[in-house]
């Protein structure tokens, strides 16, 4: 096992101490898996200069421009937030405990299946598909999409509410059923997809939604059907308004999440309202009938009171409904699928292109494993939505979105990447 070497020359621009101290801190909040210290936990060890280091390459090597771009200042105004964060109030030694108590429990072939798919063509072709969308989240958040001006500050407290409120074990449980839900076709008498035990599952429940989803957003009358939908608000307690477009969105969104969160959900009743709002902007085309009907479908598979998913599906959904009162959230999801400059059918289309590989299955299946290791800590992992949560307060956050956006095209996110790759690679995790 060989450790990250940091080097500790001056510049001209005098004593990079502080520079070399916060790039020490970032590389080990984007790679803890290398990294030690904290209360009851040995610090890292440095590197001599001339002592051998085998394979592994020396931070330098790795994090030239990362650190290059540090001691120019790029990172100045993460600075502040690191050091109360993750220094003072020990925010850092908390990820690295965290690490600690699960990383020996996890399954011994979880953690190399999960690397080795990301490696495979198809893993890095995800990762790089999913790049452009997710700038254009920053971007919205930030206020810099040309196509949707902002700033919008909505969903981001949203989340923060979300992360600093929800249980955490309960959230991570509802993510880890999701993964783990297989879906079969219907038979006769039966719905289009029905729950199935991995025996005779054809499909991933994700994978199943995915395809779906991406062959929605290909026809033109789903689409504009986003557009054009049209509620009263009287069902979640308005004046009986009518609502058209993003203002109806968000009505259906706020009674679907008071609906699926409530004691007496009703799934009938719930898919029948959707039906009564959506299908009748679909009459004319039978081919948006069948695709709405598939996607009603696979909803039902995953809010079935019977399956064993829904119980922490149904939680969250709860405190979804409580601390995101404007629907922020999903005002944000409608504003990316009926914006034709932001690239997320592109994304969807990609997913479904790799869901349905072998690496993907493998990926999916090691995440689940990781996550029940994950859940066997729910102190923890509370421990770890703290400071989280920190990190997503409006100062913190906006400083984030601003160092992030400033840094796209320079190779330091590619460069992070490599130094958890390098980490895990050199502490034998990784093949």
């Amino acid at each position: 096992m060989h450790a990250l070497s940091t080097s500790t020359r001056r510049t001209a621009l005098g004593s990079t101490r502080s520079a070399r101290r916060l790039t020490a801190l970032l590389a080990c909040a984007f790679g803890f898996l290398g990294c030690s210290g904290g209360e009851g936990i040995d610090a890292p060890y440095t590197i001599a200069p001339d002592e051998d280091t085998g394979a592994c390459p020396s931070s330098d090597d790795v994090l030239g421009g990362f650190q290059q771009r540090l001691e120019d200042g790029a990172f100045d105004a993460l600075r502040p937030h690191v050091e109360s964060i993750l220094v003072d109030d020990r925010g850092l030694a908390t990820l690295l405990s965290f690490t600690n108590e699960v990383l020996p429990e996890l399954d011994a072939d979880a953690v190399p299946a999960l690397l080795t798919a990301l490696r495979s063509d198809d893993g890095r072709a995800t990762l790089d598909a999913l790049k452009p969308t997710l700038f254009s989240v920053l971007d919205y958040l930030h206020g810099t999409n040309a196509a949707l001006p902002g700033p919008h500050d909505a969903p981001l407290t949203a989340v923060h509410a979300v992360v600093t409120s929800c249980d955490t074990p309960a959230t991570v449980q509802m993510l880890r059923n999701l993964l783990a839900l297989e879906v079969r076709r219907g038979g006769a008498g039966e719905p289009r997809f029905v729950r199935a035990t991995p025996e005779t599952a054809t499909s991933s429940w994700l994978f199943a939604f995915l395809d779906a989803a991406n062959r929605a957003s290909k026809n033109a009358t789903m689409g504009a059907m986003l557009e054009n939908i049209e509620v009263s608000d009287e069902d979640v307690g308005g004046d009986g308004t009518i609502r058209v477009g993003r203002d109806a969105f968000l009505v259906l969104a706020r009674l679907l999440a008071a609906n699926g969160s409530a004691p007496d959900f009703d799934l009938q009743a719930t898919r029948g309202l959707l039906e009564d709002v959506l299908v009748p902007r679909l009459q004319d085309d039978p081919e948006a009938q069948a695709l709405l009907d598939e996607l009603l479908d696979l909803f039902g598979v995953l809010v079935d009171p019977a399956s064993d998913a829904f119980p922490a599906v149904q939680d969250f959904m709860g405190c979804v409904d409580r601390h995101d009162h404007d629907a922020a959230i999903p005002g944000m999801m409608f504003d990316f699928f009926t914006t034709d400059e932001i690239p997320v059918r592109d994304l969807i289309a990609q997913l479904a292109d790799v869901g349905g590989t072998d690496d993907a299955s493998a990926l999916r299946k090691a995440t689940v494993t990781l996550l029940d290791g994950v859940l066997r800590h729910p102190t923890a992992l509370g421990d770890v939505a703290v400071v989280v949560g920190r990190l997503l307060e409006p100062g913190p956050a906006a400083d984030v979105l601003g160092v992030a956006l400033a840094l796209r095209g320079t190779g330091v996110f590619t460069e992070l990447a490599s130094l958890v790759d390098t980490l895990l690679t050199c502490k034998g995790v990784a093949p």
